[in-house]
C-alpha cells in the first residue's frame, strides 16, 4: 500500500500517510514511512519523488552533487558560512569525474593523503568534515548506500595550536612605533579588551557606554570573496557587554571627538582593508623579533586576565565562550604554569 489515510487511535484525522518500498543499490530494501500529507495525490506524489531520487540520486557526478548540497545549505546558513562552504566544496576536483556511488573508502584515503602534502591539520580536518557531510547528505536524501568517509581509518593529525603571548611592556613597545590613530586604537582595544578582530571592527560609535564605560558586543564584520559584509556573531554568548578600563575609555573619546566627521556610518573604524594586519606583523618582528598574529592580541588579554587571577568565568564570558571548558582548553597550558606555582608554594609551605 503506497498511500493510506491517517488514522489515530482508531479514528481518521483526515490526513494520509506515505507508506512504500525502496530498492537500494545494494540489492536490499528499505521500508519508507511518512505521514500527515493534506491528500492522497501529495502521498503519491512524495512516494514517486523519493524513488526518482534513490534511482537516481546515488548516480549523479560528485560535481552535481555539490550544487545540490549547497542549494539544500543556503537558506540554512548565514551568508558567510555559506559562501566559506561553497568556497571550500568548488575547490575539490578530486573526485570531479567520479559518480557519488563510484567513490570507494580506497579513493578516500588517497584523497586524504592529497591532502596532507598540501595542507596544514586544521584545514584537513575541516575539508574532511565538509565533505564526509556532503556524503552523510547523499544517503540521506539522494539514496546513497554507504559513506565512504565511515569507513576509513580516522585522520590521526598532529594540530600544533599556534599562539604567541605578549606581555603588557611588549605590547607598548609596539604601540609606539605605531603612527596611525585609528590603528593604534584598534590595536589597544584588541589587547585590552580581548575582543576578536571582526567584532572590533564592527564596532560602531553606539556600542560604547562612556558612561558605565563598556563596549557592547553584538555583530562581527566578515570579508568574503564577493564582499564584506556585517553579521551577528556564529553564537550567543558572542553576543556581550565587556567592561573597559578607565584609561581605554578615555583613548575612545578623545579619538572619536577628532575623528567623528570622517567616519563612515558611524564605524569606528573606516577603513575597509585590513593593511593594519601587515603593519602589525611587520612592527611586531621588528621591535620584538617576533612572528605575531593580530589575534594573539586576544591570547596576550586572556593571559593578561589569567596570570592576575582573574575567574575563569568572568574570563568566559569576557571572551565570548560558549562555556569554562572551551576556556579552559584553549588555555590549558596557561592553567598547567598555574598548577606548578600552586605545588612550588605547598612545597615550600612545607620545608618551613
Amino acid at each position: 500500500m503506497s498511500a493510506e489515510k491517517e488514522k489515530i487511535k482508531g479514528e481518521y484525522t483526515g490526513r494520509w500517510n506515505a507508506r512504500f518500498t525502496i530498492k537500494l543499490l545494494n540489492n536490499k530494501t528499505k521500508r519508507v514511512f511518512k505521514r500527515g500529507f493534506k491528500n492522497k495525490k501529495e502521498a503519491l506524489e512524495y512516494e514517486k519523488e523519493t524513488i526518482l531520487n534513490n534511482t537516481l540520486g546515488a548516480s549523479i557526478p560528485f560535481k552535481n552533487a555539490v550544487n545540490q548540497y549547497l542549494e539544500f545549505k543556503k537558506p540554512r546558513l548565514k551568508e558567510s558560512t555559506y559562501i566559506n562552504l561553497e568556497c571550500l566544496l568548488k575547490k575539490i576536483t578530486f573526485f570531479d569525474n567520479l559518480l557519488m556511488s563510484e567513490i570507494t573508502p580506497i579513493q578516500v584515503s588517497s584523497f586524504q593523503n592529497e591532502l596532507i602534502k598540501i595542507y596544514k591539520s586544521s584545514t584537513i580536518k575541516n575539508i574532511n568534515t565538509q565533505i564526509k557531510m556532503l556524503f552523510t547528505w547523499c544517503v540521506r536524501y539522494k539514496g546513497l548506500t554507504n559513506n565512504p568517509f565511515n569507513m576509513v581509518d580516522r585522520l590521526k593529525l598532529e594540530t600544533k595550536k599556534r599562539m604567541d603571548i605578549i606581555t603588557v611592556d611588549e605590547f607598548n613597545k609596539i604601540i609606539e612605533q605605531v603612527d596611525k590613530p585609528d590603528m593604534k586604537l584598534m590595536f589597544k582595544i584588541l589587547f585590552w579588551t580581548g575582543l576578536r578582530l571582526g567584532e572590533a571592527r564592527a564596532l560602531k560609535i553606539d556600542d560604547i557606554d562612556f558612561k558605565n564605560k563598556s563596549i557592547s558586543v553584538t555583530k562581527t564584520y566578515t570579508e568574503l570573496k564577493e564582499k564584506d559584509i556585517i553579521t551577528t556573531p556564529k553564537t550567543k554568548e558572542s553576543i556581550r557587554t565587556i567592561k573597559i578600563d578607565d584609561v581605554l575609555t578615555q583613548e575612545i573619546k578623545d579619538y572619536l571627538d577628532k575623528a567623528r566627521y570622517i567616519l563612515n556610518n558611524d564605524f569606528i573604524f573606516c577603513y575597509t582593508k585590513p593593511y593594519y594586519l601587515e603593519i602589525f606583523k611587520r612592527i611586531a618582528l621588528r621591535v620584538l623579533g617576533k612572528r605575531l598574529r593580530i589575534h594573539d592580541l586576544r591570547h596576550s588579554h586572556a593571559s593578561f586576565l589569567i596570570n592576575n587571577r582573574v575567574d575563569v568565568l568572568l574570563i568566559s564570558k569576557r571572551l565570548g565562550h560558549s562555556n569554562t571548558a572551551m576556556t579552559l582548553n584553549v588555555y590549558s597550558h596557561l592553567y598547567s604554569d598555574k598548577e606548578n606555582k600552586a605545588i612550588d608554594i605547598i612545597n615550600k609551605l612545607k620545608k618551613e
